[in-house]
């Protein structure tokens, strides 16, 4: 009856990338040109600093699937490009891209029973914070008649 019943699977979507302004050359590049074929290839090692993502996401595990945010950053990611330029066909092409150095992750993962939390949290402080106030002007008034 339910085939994928042992499966796992997580979607990622309305995410944002921030960071990609500190990329910097984290090695030599390499520019190769081939008079015989006219094949322009460029090796490009490349790092990001700093790099701060979010993402929406679905996690299905069991056929449950909890949905929520998730938040983070990743310093000093760092990774090589192979590229290659055909000047016979005007065709550009990523031959590879390989990581080099995944580098430290940070992450914050907030679901819906997080948000469910935070609001009976705020309503109860709403509550208990005014009657704490009165409690203790019952009790204050206890103790001066004593």
């Amino acid at each position: 009856m339910y085939e994928n019943f042992l499966t796992a699977s997580v979607t990622l979507t309305n995410g944002l990338l921030h960071g990609i302004s500190t990329i910097k050359r984290s090695d030599d590049v390499e520019l190769i040109y081939s008079s015989n074929g006219r094949l322009l290839e460029l090796y490009l090692p490349i790092a990001f600093t700093n790099l701060y993502f979010t993402y929406d996401y679905h996690l299905i595990i069991l056929l449950i699937g909890p949905r929520g945010s998730l938040t983070g950053k990743i310093e000093n990611f760092s990774m090589d490009l192979k590229l290659s330029f055909d000047f016979n066909t005007y065709h550009a092409e990523v031959e590879s891209v390989s990581t080099r150095n995944t580098g430290g992750i940070e992450g914050i993962v907030r679901s819906v029973a997080d948000e469910i939390v935070d609001a009976v949290n705020s309503f109860l402080d709403g509550v208990l914070h005014p009657s704490n106030e009165v409690v203790n002007a019952i009790f204050k008034e206890k103790i001066y008649l004593l």
